[in-house]
Parts: structure tokens; sequence; C-alpha cells
């Protein structure tokens, strides 16, 4: 695929969605369905990814991937982001599990964002403990923590992360 042609198809399919819903505002027949949409479209994604060697327009794309990072996995941990918040919660989290018998390194894939990618690298290199020691000599330093962690505007992780702790009213499996 040209350079330019992604950006082009892109920048049209965007005026084409348009297009068709303002054409179809002024026929008979009715819109597609949400069956016929998603097929249209992932046949589109097939074609592009046949292609996606070639690319070289700057722009992110996604690798293809002969063998799915999850195929033929029995167990998996996901863990999402939440700034310092969800790091102080994973931390204990994971040395309970920890400690109650259950070894959460024996995932057979993990993967995480952000303060959870941090957190399932330091579960599975087994430097929880240091990640833990380093938590609290933080809680020693108010004044550094105070600087590293905005108190006066929370990111959306942040703030989802705060309403679930702020939620959950015991330590219950369904709960955490």
């Amino acid at each position: 695929m040209h350079r330019h042609s992604r950006r082009h198809f892109l920048k049209s399919s965007a005026a084409g969605v348009a297009a068709v819903a303002s054409t179809q505002a002024f026929s008979q027949s009715p819109a597609p369905s949400k069956k016929t949409i998603a097929e249209v479209r992932a046949l589109e994604a097939k074609e592009i990814q046949k292609t996606t060697s070639g690319w070289n327009d700057g722009l992110a794309h996604p690798i293809p991937y002969k063998n799915p990072p999850g195929k033929g996995k029995d167990r998996a941990i996901v863990l999402g982001g939440g700034s310092e918040y969800m790091s102080s919660f994973l931390v204990g989290y994971f040395h309970a599990m920890l400690t109650n018998g259950i070894d959460l390194r024996l995932a057979d894939i993990v993967v995480g964002t952000s303060a959870g990618a941090v957190l399932g690298s330091a579960l599975l290199g087994s430097r929880l403990d240091l990640f833990s020691a380093e938590f609290n000599l933080l809680a020693d330093y108010p004044k550094i923590m105070a600087k590293l962690v905005p108190t006066k505007k929370f990111s959306p992780s942040q703030e989802r992360v705060m309403k679930m702790g702020l939620n959950a009213k015991d330590g219950n499996p369904d709960t955490i």
C-alpha cells in the first residue's frame, strides 16, 4: 500500500460513512445491518493486514502475528493501569495471593497497561519485594511522593482505581 493511500483510506472512510448516512436518509432502502458492517470491516482489515510489511507511512499499525500471544494458553492475568494507586493495590494483592498459596507467577501469559505492565514484570521477575520496599520508602518521605502523584487533578485511570477502592467494602474474591 502506498504511503499516502493509507492516510487517504482513513480520511475517505470517515467521509464515506458520512456520505452513506446522508444518502440513506433520502433513500428507501434500510441501513446495512451491524453484522454486514462488521463483516465488511473485517474483510477490509484482512486486506490491509496482508500489506503491513510494506507500510512506511509514519502511522502506528498492527503487527501481523502468525501465532496470537494467547493462543493455546489456559491461564492469563490482565492488569490495568492506574498510576501509583493501582501499583500499591497490586503489590498488596500479589503479596496476599502468594501468602495464601496462590502463585500468580504460574500464569501462562501476563499482559498489562501502564502500572499493570510494571507490576506484572515485577511479579514475574521475582522483584515484588523490591518494588514493595521502594513503595514503603516513599511512604517515609511524603514530600517526594506528593511530587510524584498528582493530587489536584487525577488522571482517568487514577480516578477509576480510587473509585474501585472506595466501592470495595470487603476482601472477597468477587469484590477484588
